[in-house]
């Protein structure tokens, strides 16, 4: 074999390897079926679960809490969308969340983690809310500035995590 030919073999195997790993580091892919809440089950087997579950009799399920069935319900907040841009030199992150829980989220704060072009982090900053009591199925807008011009002049990206406090 000349040296191409194992240049190309060594980056063949180089690419099977890395698709490999990610297919093996993949998170499994879990299907959850809602089983509406029937008074009398007809007691035939959903093709989805092993469980005896009510199939659908030409009327629509009956909607309750959307959720597993052992666990109790909870507030969830979800980012919609964010977006950060440099303002004069000060960074700032605004966006949208919602309550996708069944309960009262209260205290809801963001804390924005600005990291460099190199993914290090330069700084960490907490900040609230604009309601911080959003109800469920309500959305709330957040403003988050990074105050300190050196670091707001080095952000290459940011996370931001949603808080409640309990």
């Amino acid at each position: 074999m000349n040296r191409r030919t194992t240049i190309a073999l060594i980056m063949l195997l180089l690419f099977l390897l890395s698709f490999v790993v990610l297919i093996a580091t993949r998170p499994p892919i879990i299907n959850v079926v809602e089983i509406p809440s029937d008074p009398e089950p007809s007691g035939k087997l959903s093709t989805e679960t092993d469980r005896m579950t009510p199939l659908d009799d030409g009327k629509p399920p009956i909607k309750d809490y959307k959720g597993s069935l052992t666990e109790e319900p909870k507030a969830i907040i979800r980012v919609i969308n964010h977006t950060g841009w440099l303002n004069e030199g000060i960074y700032e992150v605004i966006g949208e969340v919602e309550n996708t829980g069944a309960l009262i989220a209260r205290g809801v704060s963001f804390h924005i983690i600005f990291k460099d072009g190199l993914f290090r982090t330069l700084i960490e900053v907490d900040g609230p809310a604009d309601k911080t009591t959003i109800g469920p199925g309500d959305k709330s807008t957040f403003k988050i500035k990074l105050d300190d011009k050196e670091k707001s002049e080095l952000v290459g990206s940011y996370i931001v995590v949603p808080q409640i406090k309990r």
